[in-house]
């Protein structure tokens, strides 16, 4: 009996030193897959070639804070900085700045780009020719959150009259449930295409704006007299475009629709055109046309708000 007893005994000290062995097994187990998944998301990303190579795999990037600058245009028409050939979402809290005259990203046909959280994509020099996300035929681009801003584009004589978005050019599948596209600028040259369209967002395929905000962009037509001024301060349109929720506020345009200029097919079911200007220049243009909205194609308004928009 007295065996027995040490036997059980022991066999209870044994089990609870292997839970215990277990338990601190496992404490250290998650608290090494803690530290690692920290080290990498803060390390994996710390200047241009370590972001241009994260792109190139594909996947999920987050930034934590960084501000990356793209110096150089790896190909793409119109010239990107960086062409995105495999599914990317750049989320986090960071800043992505070009320097030079090129926009930040090209997204293939087939491929999907989201951008989410905190990110912006800017020009360091406002100034700068360029623009934000050029989205090609086939392709995609979620914004489901952070800011395309203070970019700018002027056509060039080797541009198309379908060119132009200071914040995006889209060909493809554009779906915008959040995040602002801000302070962008477009600008007609006389010398090869005098309308300045699309301030924030020039479209040509579709474009579904769910939610989020498109406001203070412009869209310039080139100084001479002649020309026929700017189209579309907020959002130009020969596509396919959805409105379903969101603001298009105080953009502006020296000539046709100061948020919304369309020329393809436009409904609108919800959100608010407001506050926007078509401005009269005395130099270029006889009247501003559609301070909110102004029609050439299809549109549809089912339900949303135009109000308080200007022309002059």
């Amino acid at each position: 009996m007295i065996a027995l007893n040490r036997f059980l005994k022991s066999d209870t000290d044994l089990n609870t030193h292997f839970k215990t062995l277990f338990k601190n097994f496992f404490l250290v187990f998650a608290a090494f897959i803690i530290l690692f998944s920290f080290a990498g998301s803060v390390n994996a990303i710390t200047d241009e070639a370590s972001f241009r190579t994260a792109i190139t795999d594909g996947g999920t990037i987050t930034l934590t804070g960084q501000t990356i600058m793209l110096t150089y245009a790896d190909g793409g028409s119109p010239s990107t900085a960086i062409v995105i050939n495999k599914d990317i979402i750049l989320t986090g809290d960071g800043t992505i700045q070009v320097i030079g005259d090129f926009r930040h990203f090209s997204v293939s046909s087939g491929v999907t780009f989201t951008l989410d959280d905190k990110v912006t994509l800017t020009h360091i020099n406002p100034d700068e020719d360029g623009g934000g996300v050029y989205v090609s035929h086939g392709g995609t681009f979620n914004m489901k959150g952070g800011k395309i801003s203070g970019n700018s584009y002027t056509y060039s004589g080797s541009d198309t009259p379908a060119s132009g978005g200071g914040g995006v050019l889209n060909f493809g599948t554009f779906t915008m449930t959040g995040g602002t596209i801000s302070d962008n600028t477009v600008t007609g040259d006389h010398s090869s295409w005098p309308v300045g369209a699309g301030g924030g967002v020039f479209n040509v395929g579709t474009f579904t704006l769910v939610d989020g905000e498109i406001s203070k962009n412009t869209a310039e037509g080139a100084t001479q007299w002649q020309t026929p001024g700017g189209a579309g301060g907020g959002v130009f349109n020969i596509g396919i475009f959805n409105m379903e929720g969101g603001k298009i506020s105080d953009n502006d345009v020296n000539r046709y629709g100061g948020g919304v200029a369309n020329a393809g097919t436009f409904t609108l079911t919800g959100g608010e055109i407001n506050t926007n200007a078509a401005l009269w220049d005395t130099l270029n243009n006889p009247l501003g046309a559609g301070g909110g909205v102004y029609n050439n194609g299809t549109f549809l308004m089912n339900s949303g708000m135009i109000s308080s928009n200007e022309v002059d």
